[in-house]
C-alpha cells in the first residue's frame, strides 16, 4: 500500500526522532506524513530540535514531547497546512562569554585535525586567562559586543607582545567560534565582523638563491639522505609540509603519476590531486614504497615510510640544524622555501602560468598572481630581462 493509500485511511503517520545516527554537530528533527485537506496530498513535515540542546538525552526528552503534541493535534483532527505553527521549541538555555566560546571551541574540536586541535586549545587557555582578569565572566553572551572582542585583543598586544600577524591569527579564531554560535542560534550575529585586522608584513619566507640551494642539496645528499627526499617532494609538488607529513603510501597514484592530497589533509578542505614530475618519480623509485602498507605514512619516523605520524614542526627543527650545518644564517629562509624555490625555478623555466596555477591548486589566477608578486616575479623579471 503506498502512502496516498494510507493517508486516505489514516489521516497522520506517528512522528518520529530522526536523530542523524547520534551525531550532535547536525541538526536533529521530528519528522512526520499527513495529508491536507488543502493540498490533497501526502506532504512530509519536520521539525527541528533546538540546536541549544547540546546532549542526546536532553534532544530525545524534547522530541517525545513533541510527538506527543504532534498526535494527539491529529487524532483531534489538526489539518496541517503547508505553514502549519511548529510546536513552540523549549526555552534556550543562556550562555555568559566565556562559557559561550568554550562551547563554540569545543564544537570545533570534535570535527578538527589534531594540529588544529593544539592550537584551538592554547588559544582556549590565554582567552580564560583574560576572562579571569577582565571581569567579563558572568556577561551573557548575548550582551557581548566589538569593545569586548577589542578589549581581549588590546589585552594580548599589551600583555603577550603579540605582533600584527598573531593580532590577526586570535581575531579569526574568535570570528570562527562565533559563526559556530550563530549557526546553534545561541547568538543573533557576529560581533568580531565589526574589528578591523591590522595590516601584516610580506610573508618572511624566501626561495634559495642558486648558491645557497647548490651547498644545502650536496650537504643533504651526503649527510641526510631522508630530509633530501622531503625538500624534493617539497620542491616540485609545491605541497605544503603541514600537508606532506599527513600524507599516506594510499595517497601516491605512481600508475597515474599523481598524488591524491586528501579533503582532511589540504588546506582548502577538498579533494586535490598534485602531478608527480618525471624527475621525482625518478627520486621515489628507491623509496619502495610499494613495500609498505597502504595506511603508513610516507614520511614517518627519520622520515622514513612507516605507520608514525609526524609533525612539520619536527621537520622545521631538522632543517633548521642543517641550515646551521651547511652555515646558512638568513632567518628568512625556513623549510617552506623549498616550496617556493620549486615555484620560482619553474615559473623562470617558462612554465605557463595556468599549470603553475593548477600545480599551486590555486583557486584562481588572481592568487597565482599575488603569489608571483610576494616573491618578486612576474613583472620585475621582465624588466630586468628586457631592454628598451
Amino acid at each position: 500500500m503506498n502512502r496516498e493509500k494510507e493517508l486516505e485511511e489514516r489521516p497522520h503517520e506517528i512522528a518520529r526522532l530522526v536523530n542523524r545516527k547520534g551525531d550532535l554537530n547536525k541538526r536533529w528533527y521530528v519528522e512526520f506524513y499527513t495529508r491536507s485537506e488543502e493540498q490533497n496530498n501526502a506532504q512530509r513535515k519536520q521539525v527541528f530540535v533546538p540546536a541549544t540542546l547540546k546532549t542526546a538525552e536532553a534532544r530525545e526528552g524534547w522530541a517525545k514531547a513533541t510527538i506527543k503534541e504532534l498526535h494527539e493535534m491529529a487524532t483531534s483532527g489538526y489539518d496541517f497546512k503547508p505553514l502549519a505553527v511548529k510546536p513552540k521549541p523549549a526555552a534556550q538555555p543562556q550562555y555568559t562569554f566565556p562559557q559561550a566560546i568554550e562551547l563554540a571551541i569545543s564544537t570545533k574540536l570534535n570535527s578538527d585535525r589534531r594540529r588544529t586541535t593544539q592550537t584551538y586549545r592554547s588559544f582556549l587557555n590565554i582567552f580564560n586567562a583574560w576572562i579571569d582578569k577582565s571581569g567579563y565572566e558572568n556577561v551573557e553572551i548575548s550582551q557581548v559586543t566589538d569593545l569586548h572582542i577589542g578589549h581581549f585583543l588590546n589585552w594580548l598586544q599589551v600583555e603577550k607582545k603579540i605582533g600584527n600577524t598573531t593580532y590577526n591569527n586570535y581575531l579569526q579564531r574568535l570570528t570562527t567560534a562565533f559563526n559556530t554560535l550563530v549557526k546553534q542560534e545561541i547568538v543573533a550575529k557576529n560581533p568580531c565582523h565589526q574589528v578591523e585586522a591590522l595590516q601584516e608584513e610580506a610573508s618572511k619566507n624566501v626561495p634559495l638563491n642558486f648558491h645557497q640551494r647548490l651547498t644545502i642539496e650536496k650537504y643533504l645528499q651526503e649527510n641526510d639522505r631522508p630530509l633530501f627526499k622531503f625538500t624534493r617532494f617539497l620542491y616540485f609538488t609545491f605541497l605544503r609540509p603541514s600537508e606532506l607529513v599527513q600524507l599516506k603510501i594510499k595517497d601516491i597514484d605512481l600508475k597515474n603519476r599523481q598524488i591524491i592530497v586528501p579533503a582532511s589533509v589540504s588546506k582548502n578542505k577538498k579533494e586535490e590531486f598534485v602531478a608527480i614530475p618525471k624527475i621525482l618519480l625518478a627520486e621515489m623509485a628507491p623509496m619502495r614504497l610499494d613495500k609498505y602498507d597502504a595506511e603508513d605514512y610516507v614520511f614517518s619516523k627519520n622520515l622514513l615510510p612507516g605507520p608514525t605520524k609526524i609533525y612539520p614542526t619536527h621537520v622545521s627543527e631538522m632543517h633548521r640544524l642543517m641550515l646551521q650545518a651547511c652555515g646558512i644564517k638568513q632567518k628568512d629562509i625556513s623549510l617552506y622555501s623549498w616550496r617556493h624555490t620549486g615555484f620560482a625555478n619553474a615559473y623562470k623555466a617558462g612554465i605557463d602560468i595556468k599549470t603553475l596555477q593548477i600545480h599551486l591548486r590555486h583557486q584562481n589566477m588572481e592568487m597565482t598572481n599575488s603569489y608571483l608578486e610576494r616573491l618578486g616575479l612576474g613583472l620585475k623579471m621582465e624588466l630586468e630581462q628586457r631592454e628598451w
